[in-house]
């Protein structure tokens, strides 16, 4: 896709001034279901501009102007030394569009000029627009700390923008700000403790789930004598399958689980657990951390979630330090808070102290889940940035966001299955592992070898599974170059003297992965 020269926001950080028309016709071209559902918060927003390029080289950040980014990115790549490149990697900032070009986005991402970044599972690159919020935020405090921004809002303005996500019903009140998703599921755990009794004391998950929606059940099962009922993964594939059929045992009391599979995108049917879980009365918890933002609308109220958490430096295109937390509003309005403090206290928000009286501090929590929040004040950094993002993902719509992922996916499915690999029968549209068929090295070994190329290819193992997480900023080259490095990768291996037909019949066991 051809690179064209950045937009910046010229006053994001006070989010003032209004789209210009080239964004709000990208903003509004889906025209699907899934985007009138999630219709954006009424806010006026940055307005975006031609302006320069970001570079950044051996810790130096610069400007460039127009020529000077076209002579480096022509550069950059056949004459590394002569930029002083090292081996770090090394970004540049531009536009990803939308249908054929007709519109450019201002959504920025970095280019990876060095390096082919398929692992967005890990960590998305940071927008251009919310770097330059983070940089106003940190300058801000620098130069006048006294005054530094309204971050209480602009976390309620997060809970906002978050909510439209989550679907139909789901409103600001519904969510939580909490460090991470550990904690959101620590929290979940101490919520939901009453719900394991002598008759059903299980807590499902699944095998080889991230550790955040695993390790505080572990710790609540021990605590009130319950178990934790592992669901190996399935030879077919069929998760919710396989699901089902443990919640017949009739012994589950929370039902834990992701929308997909972390470690290869492969799909759990959340509506069929959810409808099943209804009526045993099993209460669902999501960590929808690998699929809320690029995934597609996940329908929280429909799905009747007691939890949906998210961290937000992956799919919602945040810094590190935050998960946003929906929580069912039967299940907050009785929640005690993991730790006290007065930041959630009614009031908090009319005065800078609250006053302490005889028997202490008042002790009433302010409506809505925000009860639930963590305490000390809320970052002036991290909020605005990710306010910022999360205005970015609804401008785009996630629908369609998930429909240009997918088109990647599907190549490199369709490309690692004619090599040999094995793929998901089911996956998201912005995660795909493949799982390497017997002749070939293993999935470490390959991850290792294309990030040792002298272009080095980035992707991740997961238990067993090479992860492949593509984003807006993965071009048509990006994807040849991964599926070249693929086939590569697979030389030196025991496929000396393999046939087709044994390719043939590694491809015909995929089923049994």
């Amino acid at each position: 896709r051809k690179t064209t020269l950045a937009m910046t926001p010229s006053q994001s950080e006070q989010g003032s001034g209004e789209r210009s028309k080239a964004h709000k016709d990208a903003a509004q071209g889906g025209g699907g279901t899934h985007d009138r559902e999630q219709q954006r918060p009424k806010e006026k927003q940055g307005q975006y501009q031609h302006s320069q390029l970001l570079y950044t080289s051996r810790g130096t950040t610069m400007l460039l102007d127009a020529s000077e980014w076209d002579r480096l990115s022509r550069n950059a790549v056949s004459n590394c030394s002569s930029l002083h490149f090292d081996h770090e990697p090394r970004c540049f900032f531009a536009p990803y569009s939308f249908d054929g070009g007709e519109h450019q986005s201002p959504f920025m991402h970095a280019i990876l000029v060095l390096q082919v970044y398929f692992d967005s599972a890990g960590r998305t690159p940071t927008p251009l627009s919310t770097l330059r919020v983070g940089e106003a935020a940190l300058l801000r405090k620098a130069a006048t700390p006294w005054s530094i921004g309204d971050a209480v809002q602009m976390r309620n303005d997060v809970r906002e923008r978050y909510a439209a996500l989550l679907g139909a019903g789901v409103c600001a009140q519904d969510i939580a700000v909490v460090p991470s998703c550990s904690y959101a599921m620590s929290l979940a755990a101490n919520m939901l403790s009453h719900k394991l009794v002598a008759s059903r004391c299980a807590v499902l998950v699944l095998e080889g789930q991230n550790h955040s929606n695993v390790m505080a059940w572990q710790v609540l099962c021990r605590r009130r004598g319950g178990d934790l009922a592992i669901v190996a993964r399935p030879a077919d594939g069929d998760w919710a399958r396989a699901v089902l059929s443990r919640l017949n045992a009739n012994d589950v009391a929370v039902c834990a689980l992701p929308p997909c599979h972390w470690c290869d995108g492969a799909i759990i049917d959340l509506v069929a657990v959810s409808e099943a879980c209804k009526s045993l009365d099993v209460s669902l918890v999501i960590d929808a951390t690998q699929f809320v933002g690029a995934g597609g609308v996940l329908h929280a109220k429909a799905l009747g979630a007691a939890v949906v958490a998210s961290s937000i430096h992956k799919w919602l295109l945040g810094p590190y330090g935050a998960a946003l937390l929906y929580v069912d509003a039967a299940l907050y309005e009785t929640a005690t808070p993991l730790e006290h403090h007065d930041r959630n206290r009614e009031g908090a928000d009319l005065v800078e102290c609250l006053p302490m009286g005889d028997a202490g501090y008042p002790e009433g929590f302010m409506p809505g889940a925000q009860r639930l929040d963590s305490g000390g004040r809320p970052s002036y950094i991290v909020m605005p940035m990710l306010r910022n993002s999360l205005d970015l993902i609804l401008d785009l719509g996630v629908q369609r966001i998930a429909d240009t992922l997918r088109e990647i996916t599907s190549k490199i499915r369709e490309r690692a299955a004619a090599l040999g690999f094995k793929v998901p029968n089911a996956h998201v549209p912005h995660i795909i592992g493949l799982r390497c068929a017997a002749w070939m090295p293993s999935a470490e070994e390959i991850v290792r070898r294309l990030a040792q190329l002298p272009r080095p290819v980035i992707v991740a193992e997961r238990f067993g599974a090479i992860r492949i997480s593509p984003y807006l900023h993965n071009t048509d080259a990006d994807l040849d170059c991964l599926l070249e490095a693929l086939e590569n990768a697979l030389g030196g291996s025991d496929e000396q003297g393999h046939s087709d037909g044994g390719r043939n019949d590694a491809i015909g066991s995929s089923d049994d992965a």
